[in-house]
């Protein structure tokens, strides 16, 4: 891309093309390096562990762990000029999520914070400092949570009729431009997926099942650099997570069926990432 006058490239775009060609997939893990990373390890076992302890036990939220994390973000030197207030808002888990409970803040940075209330789109703690100009800026805090794995347990005969006339129905099967948009590729492609299903949820396991055969997973560039997302998906023929995502919200609101955005952190034994989905 020509970006500000000059040439830029990709940096994944090489290892990308292992990943969304079949034959120069098959001479990547011919040649040993496409082994599976250790998420996919822990996913094999994990996930099944966590479908039987859910029927066992009857309930959807199961395997609770505690979790300790220490946030930390740092501006580089130079970047503010000194003096200046530098404001950071950071990420800080939500206390009306069944899914998450006893949060505790154990330490910060600075004496001085704001921690955003549940009722908010987006739940932070805020902090400010002076910039020392030669010198990184940095926040940081600590803080402890439960984390429940959640694993729905219901049969498509459970869905009774929406309230189309609510208005958190309408919220989430509307269109939100520049991405969420019904074009006309999104809506017939949706509705011949679709077509002769009447349950919502078989309808978005239609939906989701022909976006995971058919998109396979690579590196994204940066989001702002895409005019529309779903449509780079269907044009490019891959995505990462956050992209087939938008792809599955967009066709599946253009079917009727609410969905929205979530994202967060993806925490499991030797890494740590952010996650979107749908």
């Amino acid at each position: 891309m020509i970006i500000d006058g000059s040439k830029r490239y990709f940096h994944s775009a090489a290892r990308n093309l292992f990943r969304i060609d079949s034959a120069a997939a098959e001479h990547y893990t011919s040649s040993g390096h496409g082994q599976s990373d250790s998420l996919d390890r822990f996913l094999s076992w994990f996930i099944p562990e966590l479908v039987k302890e859910a029927a066992n036990s009857k309930q959807k939220l199961v395997s609770p762990k505690r979790f300790k994390i220490k946030y930390t973000l740092t501006v580089k030197p130079g970047e503010v000029p000194k003096g200046e207030t530098i404001r950071a808002w950071m990420p800080y888990p939500r206390e009306d999520m069944d899914s998450q409970s006893d949060i505790k803040l154990i330490s910060t940075s600075c004496p001085h914070y704001i921690i955003s209330p549940d009722n908010f789109a987006h739940k932070s703690i805020y902090m400010e400092a002076p910039s020392e100009g030669d010198k990184p800026t940095t926040f940081e805090y600590e803080f402890q949570y439960n984390s429940y794995a959640q694993v729905p347990q219901f049969n498509a005969d459970d869905i009774v009729p929406y309230d189309t006339t609510s208005a958190i129905y309408k919220e989430f099967t509307s269109q939100r431009a520049p991405h969420i948009v019904f074009s006309e590729r999104i809506r017939l492609t949706a509705d011949s997926l679709t077509h002769n299903i009447d349950n919502p949820y078989l309808k978005a396991k239609r939906i989701y099942e022909w976006i995971n055969s058919n998109f396979p997973w690579a590196s994204a560039r940066e989001y702002s650099t895409i005019e529309n997302i779903p449509e780079y998906v269907l044009d490019n023929k891959h995505g990462d997570c956050g992209q087939v995502s938008l792809l599955f919200i967009t066709m599946t609101r253009a079917a009727g069926i609410p969905a929205k955005w979530q994202s967060g952190w993806m925490l499991h034994p030797g890494n740590k990432n952010l996650h979107g989905l749908g």
